[in-house]
């Protein structure tokens, strides 16, 4: 097993990732769906710039496939102010085939072939709309293996945040009938260079994996708290003692968390040696009515003040480094 990079010691790294895909993808199979969520995008973008904050747009085909949507991260990108990924959902991604594309398929349920050709497919579509191949990733609804892994070693990417620690995707249904999603709940909380054959171990290959910054904090004696973490994360005693707040999982992420649970999970992130703060949101959740979060402006308007307290408290506090996700594997190559 290769050695895996060190990077304590440095101020904390901050990376915004936005899954950017077409207004509720959800409900979309075989076919596109509109984009009006790009209207807010400069909206977002300008409250990022305020903090120097730099967003890695990670596009579905739903995007590459509408000039128009494109052209703010295009715009973006040539001043230096985020970075253009890779987010592939299969059902909105040609080559079609059923019956593939007629539900919300992990990434990670695909045949072999037709995972290749997906990838693929959406790799050219970046690097002709852009001008550049794309160097990053993050699969649909977190549906990543090793089969994926390999895959993008072999197109040229360098960095993965596909990875949700703590978090198992095998309960949630992508095909009929199918395996589900992926288990990550062993997976490492800090940055690691993926094993090709298992995604949740370190090995070494040449492409680093960046979790989603997702931790347990919790006020339990080690052995109580031992046994509740090996519960499934449905099961009631976990659901009262996070209603408690005696133990409790905690995203970066804007969507679902409030600014003290944001600012608690960098804490403790910080505290068990991760070295990243990774925030995520859907650019479907910056527009009003484009996901089934948000309804209206005013729910809109609430989430941008949320993150503007939630930047507003981390850069404070930590004064984290603020970069791409690319930017940052090239910042942790070079320390390795």
């Amino acid at each position: 097993m290769g050695q895996q990079p060190q990077v304590s010691g440095c101020r904390p790294m901050f990376i915004y990732v936005v899954d950017t895909e077409g207004d509720n993808e959800w409900t979309q199979h075989r076919r596109l769906p509109p984009v009006r969520n790009a209207l807010a995008l400069p909206r977002f973008q300008t409250l990022c710039d305020r903090y120097g904050i730099k967003p890695t747009y990670v596009v579905t085909w739903s995007y590459v496939a509408e000039e128009s949507a494109c052209a703010p991260l295009k715009e973006f990108c040539a001043r230096g102010a985020a970075e253009v990924g890779t987010h592939l959902h299969p059902w909105t991604c040609p080559p079609w085939s059923t019956p593939w594309d007629d539900s919300e398929t992990f990434p990670s349920e695909l045949p072999d072939p037709l995972l290749e050709e997906k990838l693929t497919h959406l790799t050219h579509g970046i690097k002709d709309r852009f001008g550049r191949s794309p160097t990053s990733y993050r699969a649909g609804r977190f549906g990543f293996d090793g089969r994926s892994a390999r895959i993008l070693q072999k197109l040229g990417y360098t960095v993965d945040s596909s990875v949700t620690p703590l978090k198992s995707w095998s309960h949630y249904t992508g095909i009929p009938g199918g395996p589900g999603g992926p288990d990550f709940s062993r997976a490492p909380l800090r940055p690691y260079w993926l094993d090709l054959t298992d995604p949740t171990r370190p090995g070494d290959s040449k492409l680093l994996e960046i979790p989603l910054t997702i931790v347990d904090q919790t006020r339990l004696p080690t052995g109580v708290d031992t046994l509740v973490g090996g519960l499934p994360e449905e099961h009631l005693v976990r659901r009262v003692l996070a209603k408690a707040r005696l133990r409790r999982r905690l995203w970066l992420r804007p969507t679902v968390e409030t600014v003290e649970a944001m600012v608690a999970s960098c804490g403790e992130a910080q505290a068990q040696g991760v070295p990243i703060f990774n925030m995520m949101i859907h650019s479907s959740e910056l527009f009003a009515n484009t996901s089934p979060y948000f309804p209206d402006q005013a729910s809109v308007d609430r989430l941008f003040d949320r993150m503007d307290r939630t930047f507003d408290a981390i850069f404070k506090r930590w004064s984290p480094d603020p970069v791409t996700l690319t930017q940052a594997g090239e910042k942790i190559a070079a320390l390795h």
